[in-house]
Order: structure tokens, then sequence, then C-alpha cells
């Protein structure tokens, strides 16, 4: 991430010399009256007395209407980090916090997410769990009833400013999580997750005014395929089931973003939110 000085200089300078600028306004003295001549093609002339107190205000003005436009050209994908650590969980009460927390209703209606996705989840865990035996050798993994996993691991996020007001592309997203599962009576297994972003047309932000300036929020959704591997060296198995990940941006008054919610994107239609990541 950037450093705190970057930060504040890329969010709050522009806006602070167009503030001073408009301060000047009313410092400006009336000294002498001018004349401005209006000669279009040299064929007629057309002189204007203006006062010099108003042309100043005139420049003034463009001056700090200029330094707000920077804003418009502003790249605020560099005040974000690139590659973050991160812990995942898969408790419903955790992500229903989180969904209520981070996302308007309107965020969840426009994602797809489904308002009964509690219902759903098992459906992705018990999916899940097929193609997990398949390199554990394990029954059941994130389905065993009296069983806690927990998951860490790291992730790029490398999002480019491309030509436009305010153009975004989410150019790469990849990353991998160590699955832990714990129960008693049960020694520790563990498994990877291998995670890569799929191109689609959401990878494509365009966020409009009202987003950065006034809701201050921008939404986020790469899909992703998986892999699933018993460690770093062994083959994967690719999961069927691709995931989501919705993350709300927000870049005024500082950068920030919120845990990541990943969703199920089920073949029956919606998305079911299956876990959330807290970033450290």
């Amino acid at each position: 991430m950037a450093s705190t000085f970057i930060i504040l200089a890329t969010l709050y300078l522009p806006a602070l010399v167009s503030a001073l600028s408009f301060t000047m306004l009313f410092r400006i003295k009336q000294r002498r009256d001018a004349v401005v001549t209006v000669q279009p093609f040299g064929l007629f002339g057309i002189s204007v007395p203006v006062s010099s107190i108003v042309v100043s205000r005139i420049l003034v003005c463009i001056s700090a209407v200029g330094f707000l436009g920077l804003y418009a050209f502003l790249d605020f994908s560099v005040l974000f980090p690139k590659h973050l650590q991160m812990e995942v969980f898969f408790d419903e009460p955790g992500i229903s916090r989180t969904l209520k927390e981070y996302f308007l209703p309107v965020d969840l209606k426009n994602l797809g997410i489904l308002r009964d996705y509690a219902s759903h989840r098992q459906t992705y865990f018990d999916g899940l769990d097929v193609e997990a035996r398949k390199v554990l050798g394990q029954e059941r993994f994130f389905s065993l009833s009296d069983g806690s996993v927990h998951s860490t691991g790291e992730t790029s996020f490398i999002v480019q400013k491309i030509d436009g007001w305010q153009r975004y592309h989410i150019q790469e997203s990849k990353g991998e999580l160590l699955h832990t599962l714990e129960a008693p009576h049960h020694s520790n297994l563990t498994f990877y997750t291998l995670f890569e972003k799929l191109p689609t047309a959401d990878d494509y932000v365009i966020p409009s005014f009202t987003d950065l300036v006034i809701r201050r929020r921008v939404i986020l959704r790469p899909k992703f395929k998986q892999l699933l591997a018993e460690d770093r060296t062994s083959k994967s198995v690719t999961f069927k089931l691709a995931v989501i990940g919705a993350t709300s941006v927000t870049p005024f008054p500082w950068p920030s973003f919120s845990p990541t919610v990943y969703c199920a994107e089920l073949p029956t239609g919606g998305l079911v939110p299956i876990a959330y990541s807290v970033y450290r």
C-alpha cells in the first residue's frame, strides 16, 4: 500500500489547492480598467471595457476548477496494496454480519445473492467434499458436523487504470489457501485450494461520480476457478463450481476495503455466500 504521505497528497492536495484558489477571489483588489477587443476574421472589431478584477477572478476560478478536475484522471489503484495475507472463515453468522456491515441491500440484489442462501450452502460444501475426497481420501471435510475448518493464505490483486475517466481493469487476482480441519478424535487434515481469476466482463470497473464521491464505495466481483491439491507439489483437481469474490472498496476519506465475501455460483442460478476473508 502507498505511504501515508503519498495517499494524503494524492487524495487531498488538488482539493486543498483548489480551495486556496477560491479564497483568492476575495483578496483580489480593483486596480484599473482594461479594454478587450474582439475582431473575428479581421473584418470588424468590438471593444469591451473589462475590469481587471473580473479577468483575475475568472482566471482564479478556472484554476480552482482545473485542480478539482484532476480527480477525473486520478489513478486510485495505486493507493491499494497488490499482495495480501488473509484468513478465511466459513461460519454463517460471520458471513451474515459481514454482508450487513459492508454491503447495502441494493448491492446484494445487484450481485444476485439469494435471500435464502443459508439453505443452499450445504450443496456447495457437499460438492467440495466430493472433490476433496479424490485428493485426501477423507470421506468428509467441510461437512463434518463436529469439525472446525480454518484457512490461511495469500492473494494478489492487481488493478490497472485504462483509457478514459475512471475506468479500471482487474488484471490479475490469484492465490492459495491452506485449509485445516480440526475435529475431536481426528488427526488434523490439510489440503490446498489454489484459485485464479477467470476473464469476465466484471473485470472492467467503471465507477460513477456518485460511487466515488457520494456513496464512496465501489463493488468488485471477479470470478475464480478453484484447484484442489494435497500440497503445492501434488497433482491438483479442478473444482467444477466457480466462486465470485465480492469486495466493497472505499477511496474516500481514506483508501480501505471490506472483507471479501466468497459466493458459490450454483447451476440453479444466484450466488450463495460460503466464506469470507479477513486481510492482514
